[in-house]
Parts: C-alpha cells; structure tokens; sequence
C-alpha cells in the first residue's frame, strides 16, 4: 500500500481520481463569501474577509514550523514556491517547512515523536499517530483542536456543516473534532473521489476477437478461454491473494483491505463466512486449472509491481484492481509501456445472471488525512487560523492552481481555469512542470483535495475535452449498492487489543486458503474452513466492528 501511495502522489498532477456522487458519498457546495482575488503586485494586503476568517492574520510577522508530507523535487524547500510566497503575503505568516517525503515519513515521524523537539503543526498523510489522535492527545503530543477548530476555523467547520459524511468521518465517538482532516471534493463541492480502481480489459485484444462485451462472469470465462486458445498465456490477473472484483458478483468482497468485512443494510458480516465467498473460489479454482488465470498472481500485477512486461507482452486480457488513472492508452503517453495502440477499458463489475444489479465494495472517503497542532505550539489560535485558510476557496485555488492572474483565471461562473502559462507554456515546459513552482499541492496535499484540477491537468496532457480517467472512474463507481465498511471507525483500547490478537491470525488463515485452494494445494472443503474461521474469533470479530459501526452512526 505504501507504493501504491508513494505512486499515487507521483502522479497526481497527471490524473487525479475522479469524484463521484454514489452509495455513501454525499456532495455538497462550499462557497467562501469573498472571491480568489490574488494582490500579487502589491507589498501589503488590505483587511479582507475570507469565509469568516480575517485577513492578514496578524499585524507584525509571525512564524509558525510545519512537519509535513511533500513530493516536489523539483522545489524542495515549500518556502520557493510562488504559491506559498503569495500565501505568507496574504497571512503575514512565516512558515519554517520541514519537509519529508512519502517514503520516509513514518520512520521520521517516529524519531520526531521520541525526540520530543516537535513543530506547532503537523501533516503525516496517512500516518497518522501511533495509537490514534486520542491517543496522541493523551500522551500530551497532540493539542485538543475541537475547541480551537469550532471557534477559530470558519471556513472548515462550513464543510463538516454542509456534508453529512464528511462531518461524521471527522468527528470522534465523542463528538470531538480530534484534527483538521484533507477534505475531497471539486472546486465548488465536498464529496468523495468515487471508485477508482476496477477490473479493466484490454480493448485493443478484445476488439479484434469480435465478441459481445461480457455481463457475467460465466460470460467472461467463455472470452478468457477464447483468448487462451489464441495463445494468451495468461488471461486473468486477480489480486495477491487470488481475490478480485469478479466476487461482488456472489455478493461478497475479497479484497484484503476490507479486512473481509462488509455492510449488509447496517449490519457488519465476514464476507469469508459468507456462501458466495466458498462459491466464487470454486469458480477461482476451476480457471486456474483451465489455465485461465496468470500462475504468479501471488506476485502482483503491474499496478503493484510496476512491471508492465505482461502487458508489453500481451500476456493478459483481463485485470483486476486497475486505476482509472492508468485506463486508455495512459501507460504508453507517461512512458510505462511502448505500445501506443494499447488502451484499458473500465467495465462495471459482472453480475451472475443477465439483468442483474451490479455492486461495489468501495470506499467512500471524504475526510481522508489528518493535520493537527502540536501542544508545543505556543499559538495555537494563530495555528488554527492559518490552516483554516487552506479550506477556503481562496486557499483552495491557491495551493492547486497556483496565483490568479498568472496560473490561472476565474471564468465567468467563477471557475478556476488554467492560463497559457501552464497550457502553452512560452518555454516549452509541461503543465505540470510550471505548477510544481507555484502550487503546493504538487507536492502534498493540505486543506482540500481538489480532484477537479486533476482532471483539467489531464485533459490538458492529453490534449483532449475527452477524460478517459472520468469515465473510467463513473463506470467502477455505477453500481447503486455499496458494501463497503467505513474505514472511519474508532474501537476502545480494549477492543484494539483484542483486534490485534485476533486479525492478524484470521487474515492470514483466509488468505492462505484463498490462494491455496485456487491453485489447488488445498482440497479443505469450504464449510470445514468457516469453521475454522469461526473458531480464530471470525465471529468476535464482527461483534467488535458492529459496535463500532453503530457508534459511528450515532455520532
């Protein structure tokens, strides 16, 4: 997952993922009451009103030091981008960066939190504090934010005000706003980034073998056979552990992430204890034998690996987990494959029977990473309210299309829209290469995560109005029934200990036999493996996520 993550952020000035309003993802409009006004010519900036918050922050220059998750090489220090230079005019805030990259942020935040030398604010991304931000709070690193977020950060409490979702998955089981969380949206709403990752197939094969488009899965398997007795030594990749998307046809997800739980209405089920689990790897086992599915699976596809020589190879028809951002012929234009006639078509997950519903087990993100105050902060009223900024419209613009007038311009509605300056650059450099001097979010991601700008960017590259990673990403994202669990629950200190006695023993069982009864080693019947399972405290398992769930409903 860390490189998937470290991959991710590479790319997302290429093709960020795409949002989209489905299953729990709720959207919603978020306006400042004052417009993206960039004062770049002047030395001072006049008293201003920014959704609540007043600029500058303060009269004489303060300064403020930062720990935060960045990825631009090509501006190491936050401090030259012209973004941040405009930002500090704007706030009359100094902010001493101290920057590191995706691959070392955990290793470092440990060092940073035994050292006891912490900044006034902090941004790990996805790692967050050892024990969770109560925990934090507890030990006496992180500051109580709830008090300093309801009173002095306007323009973040107007999102968790206007969004359901978002609110409860950045609220506590205590009603406590524990941190200042990434918030999802477009450039005028908060919503989740939708489903972008799926099963896709490669076009440019299929098409030649003139066959109708599969609705099932016992339909797919009659075009993977196809394509083996052409000579594709390959034509199914799953997932490491032989799962893949194909299963939400049985009703049941087999995604390792989801820890094998899932929603049926409110209530949490393991979709291991599941009958459509036991049916969908006897269907799993049956391709394997036929030699329909890639004998390395367990190795992991180009989307994990990075190696794409089975796809230079045409070794395979059919993947699963591939991103929207990696659909069309993206591999070949950013120089992972050498084919430019190579192209990935999203589908929709397959169903059992002709007109069936579809379904999804997806996460439905919203307030996605944590920022919170140190308590070594001595200033934490003036920490709050200069994060507060990021979640502005204006603090939006700022750090994703870099300075009005210059990078970007309003448009008759109010829409932020790239210059020539990053489409037609007069140097010749790429877009992409022009806001990596001016926009923050090039190389993190503070305050909003504006997807919408992803999008321009690629249209941009692409030279095209078409977004193949918009499509592709409404096309995993069409199925109206969601499975998926939040991720955003919170267990007691009890229940996290008896978790980490019981999960990772159960995980490892179910993925063993996965693999192992796909590819024939193992024989086990699937009634005797769930009792097994149940044995390992599957069942325990579920009675602690269902309680969870239920107080995350409540809150």
């Amino acid at each position: 997952m860390k490189k998937i993550i470290t991959m991710l952020l590479a790319l997302c000035m290429i093709a960020s993922t795409v949002a989209c309003s489905s299953g729990d993802n709720e959207s919603s409009s978020v306006s400042d009451s004052n417009s993206s006004e960039a004062q770049t010519s002047s030395t001072t900036v006049e008293k201003q009103d920014v959704g609540g918050l007043q600029l500058p922050l303060t009269d004489e220059t303060e300064e403020l030091t930062v720990w935060c998750v960045y990825n631009n090489n090509a501006v190491p220090d936050p401090n030259d981008l012209k973004g941040v230079q405009e930002l500090e005019r704007r706030t009359n805030v100094h902010i001493n960066w101290i920057p590191v990259t995706t691959s070392e942020a955990s290793e470092k935040q440990g060092i940073l939190f035994s050292s006891g030398d912490l900044p006034d604010i902090m941004y790990a991304a996805s790692f967050t504090y050892p024990g969770g931000l109560a925990k934090g709070v507890e030990d006496g690193v992180i500051a109580d934010m709830d008090p300093l977020i309801r009173e002095y950060m306007p323009n973040y409490m107007a999102i968790l005000n206007s969004n359901e979702v978002a609110r409860r998955q950045a609220t506590s089981d205590e009603d406590k706003l524990m941190a200042a969380y990434v918030m999802v949206g477009t450039d005028t709403t908060i919503e989740s980034e939708g489903t972008w990752n799926g099963l896709a197939y490669r076009k440019d094969l299929f098409d030649p073998m003139g066959l109708e488009l599969p609705e099932t899965v016992s339909e797919w398997h009659d075009v993977l056979l196809k394509a083996k007795e052409n000579g594709m030594p390959a034509p199914f990749s799953p997932g490491t552990n032989g799962g893949s998307n194909l299963s939400l046809a049985y009703g049941v997800t087999t995604n390792a992430t989801d820890n094998y739980l899932q929603l049926d209405g409110d209530t949490v089920v393991a979709s291991a204890l599941q009958d459509g689990f036991g049916q969908y790897l006897e269907e799993m086992r049956s391709w394997f034998s036929e030699g329909l599915i890639d004998p390395n699976f367990t190795s992991g596809g180009p989307m994990v690996t990075r190696d794409y020589s089975g796809v230079e190879n045409d070794s395979t028809l059919l993947y699963d987990g591939w991103y929207a951002f990696a659909c069309g012929n993206t591999t070949y234009t950013m120089g992972q494959t050498t084919n430019p006639d190579l192209y990935f078509q999203a589908i929709t997950n397959p169903v059992l029977k002709p007109g069936d519903e579809p379904v999804q087990c997806s996460q439905r993100i919203i307030a996605k990473d944590p920022i919170y105050i140190t308590t070594a902060c001595e200033k934490p009223e003036l920490a709050a309210q200069w994060l507060d900024y990021w979640w502005s419209d204006e603090g939006t613009y700022l750090s994703w299309y870099g300075i009005e007038g210059e990078t970007y311009e309003l448009d008759e509605e109010g829409t932020p829209e790239f210059t020539e300056l990053v489409t037609n650059n007069p140097d010749g450099l790429a877009p992409s290469d022009v806001l990596y001097q001016y926009a923050f979010n090039s190389g993190s991601w503070f305050g909003k995560h504006d997807v919408e700008q992803g999008w321009k960017m690629a249209n941009i590259i692409n030279n095209s109005e078409d977004n193949i990673q918009l499509d592709s990403t409404a096309i995993f994202s069409a199925p109206e029934t969601n499975l998926w669990l939040t991720s955003s629950l919170a267990f007691t200190d009890a229940e996290g200990v008896e978790l980490t006695s019981l999960q990772t023993a159960v995980n490892t069982l179910i993925e063993e036999y996965m693999v192992n009864y796909i590819n024939g080693n193992d024989s086990t019947s699937f009634d005797d493996f769930r009792e097994t399972l149940s044995s390992y405290g599957m069942d325990r398992i579920v009675e602690i996520y269902q309680a969870a769930y239920d107080r995350y409903l409540a809150r």
